[in-house]
């Protein structure tokens, strides 16, 4: 994201899924907990930054 601003990206869209966020509610010994973990704080980094952004979140 970061690369992204400073080479002067217009739109920048991430590939999420549905339900992710603080409290995606993946229980800690579940092999999915840490990239649940890792995309919640991605889309918010994300939402944080001043590029024009798409966050699209697929489900089933």
């Amino acid at each position: 994201m970061d690369a992204a601003a400073e080479a002067g990206v217009g739109r920048y869209v991430m590939v999420s899924y549905l339900g992710a966020g603080p409290d995606h509610g993946v229980a800690a010994e579940n092999s999915f907990f840490a990239y649940a973990d890792a995309k919640a704080a991605a889309d918010e980094y994300l939402r944080g930054t001043a590029l024009a952004w798409t966050i699209l979140g697929p489900g089933r």
